[in-house]
């Protein structure tokens, strides 16, 4: 039973009970208007779609050292963690790049872009262009860098919401937006079910997991795709050279104890292609994860 449904970060996010569950009515309200609030407050810090937001002027502030929010300097503190632990796989400093290829609105404002998606003139850094200074959330960002923190912002504040929704007294419940979730407790007297969706006839499930007590995460190249004058393109740019990965993995779902680390896994194997991929996962403390590949290989495996 959803308590909860409403538009953000570009997507359709849910907070779903058990059926059996009876929510007062009252205090179903109380959870869905704070839930909201609460996603929009912390959505409103971490896009790259709104000029006045604090990644947008920290953005603006390249070459600077500036005082940034505290939770903006969070989650840039987790993507610099991830860039490094990544070798630069996962990079969150494609923003300059990404709006380059015509994803610069939210992509539900998306129609054509003219925009040539074939050439690229990145040169990706070897070391990170972030500095952080822990004391008193002061950051530097070198110029010629942008910062988008994409899915892992996402992923960062639904694990927000998800505290907020237990510390609000909720126990059993899915805390989802646009298939990147937080499953918290039992459905009645079993694991949550999250179907792994098909990226080739998208309405269908190919798989589908059990859950309790973890973030599931999936990233694909078959989503957040717009048309350009030479074909469709999508939002996985390849860090390397600035362009829309041809990576043969489609879609990566992975099983987590951490949401953010569930997104930056999901990504980095798509990007590295099946095979690579594959070993990488097996190598990460993921729980459980599956590949579809582009010939529509299903590869599933637990760690």
């Amino acid at each position: 039973m959803d308590i909860a449904r409403f538009r953000a970060m570009g997507t359709d996010v849910t907070v779903r009970v058990p059926d059996a569950h009876r929510v007062p009515d009252e205090f179903g309200k109380a959870l869905a208007d704070g839930v909201q609030q609460h996603i929009a407050e912390l959505e409103s810090i971490l896009t790259r779609f709104q000029p006045d937001s604090a990644l947008s002027r920290f953005n603006r502030s390249q070459g600077q050292w500036v005082h940034v929010d505290p939770r903006l300097f969070e989650v840039l503190r987790l993507a610099d963690d991830a860039f490094a632990a990544t070798n630069g796989w996962f990079d969150p400093f494609l923003g300059a790049d990404i709006r380059r290829i015509g994803y610069d609105l939210s992509f539900e404002q998306l129609t054509i872009t003219y925009r040539s998606i074939d050439v690229s003139d990145r040169i990706a850094p070897v070391d990170s262009p972030l500095a952080l200074h822990a004391t008193d959330c002061r950051a530097l960002l070198l110029p010629g860098y942008e910062v988008d923190l994409g899915g892992i912002g996402k992923g960062w504040i639904v694990k927000q919401a998800a505290q907020w929704l237990e510390q609000a007294g909720l126990r059993s419940f899915i805390c989802n937006a646009g298939g990147d979730m937080v499953c918290r407790g039992l459905n009645g007297d079993k694991p949550w079910s999250v179907g792994v969706l098909d990226p080739f006839a998208p309405k269908a499930v190919r798989l589908t997991l059990s859950v309790r007590d973890r973030a599931v995460a999936t990233s694909g190249t078959y989503r957040r795709r717009w048309m350009t004058a030479k074909g469709p393109a999508h939002h996985l740019l390849d860090p390397f050279t600035g362009l829309p990965t041809e990576s043969n993995v489609v879609s990566c779902t992975v099983v987590h104890a951490d949401l953010v680390f569930a997104e930056i896994q999901a990504k980095v194997a798509i990007l590295l292609g099946s095979d690579l991929g594959q070993t990488w996962l097996s190598q990460q403390d993921c729980d459980e994860w599956v590949l579809i590949t582009s010939s529509r290989e299903v590869v599933h495996q637990c760690n």
